[in-house]
Order: structure tokens, then sequence, then C-alpha cells
């Protein structure tokens, strides 16, 4: 598991700039298991009316893959989806 300082000092800023089909294929292995929906330039992971739920595309630093997360890395948090479990956490930047 990366630790989420080195994430947030190594994705400081937007090195890339996503866009929704790029997304798509980062994300499509992983779409049913936890729900995921990608439509007006956003990803909703999960119920839609849930607050946390739905993250702005131009807002993601980046998304990285280890074999047993993915983080989606924005200035603020990340959020923690666990493959094995099918959790999603997020851990908010102190």
């Amino acid at each position: 598991m990366a630790t989420f300082t080195n994430l947030y000092n190594t994705y400081a800023e937007h090195p890339v700039q996503y866009n929704s089909e790029q997304i798509q294929e980062m994300l499509s292995p992983y779409i049913e298991q936890f729900d995921i929906k990608i439509e007006n330039n956003a990803i909703t992971i999960g119920e839609e009316y849930k607050p946390l739920n739905t993250i702005k595309i131009n807002r993601i630093c980046a998304i990285v893959e280890e074999p047993q997360y993915i983080y989606i890395v924005l200035c603020g948090c990340i959020y923690i989806l666990n493959k094995t479990s099918g959790k999603v956490e997020i851990n908010i930047r102190d």
C-alpha cells in the first residue's frame, strides 16, 4: 500500500488532464465491482445521491493502480478502492 504522503507529494499538481474516455479505459475492469458511472465529466462511485460519491474528472491529479488498491488522487483527498473487499475509503489530507 502506497503511503498517502508519497501520493500527495508525487501528484501535488495536475500532471495529466484526463478525459472521460481515458478514465473509462482505466477503470473499466472495476465498473461493476465498485458501481462506477462515468458521465458529464464526472465519476460516480456507488449511489449518486451521497455527497462524496461524485468526483469531477478535471479535479483528478492521478489514478494509481496497485495489486490490491486503486488510488484516485485529488489535491485534498485520496479515494482508495480496495479490489479485494470492494470497499471505498477516502483519506482527507491534513
